[in-house]
């Protein structure tokens, strides 16, 4: 999936100390995000993405 959408002006600010301060690329700072924000989901995902395929 892409992500294409304009975000508040207040939000591209958190965004843009965060990259700044943390060295991190607009993808990085946005997958940590959700990885904190959203750690169950975030699990989900990775255990269904290692699982083999038959």
């Amino acid at each position: 999936m892409q992500l294409n959408t304009r975000i508040t002006p207040e939000l591209d600010e958190v965004l843009a100390l965060a990259m700044g301060r943390r060295g991190l690329s607009k993808r990085d700072a946005v997958e940590e995000a959700l990885r904190v924000a959203y750690p169950e989901e975030w699990q989900a995902v990775e255990q269904r993405s290692r699982r083999p395929e038959r």
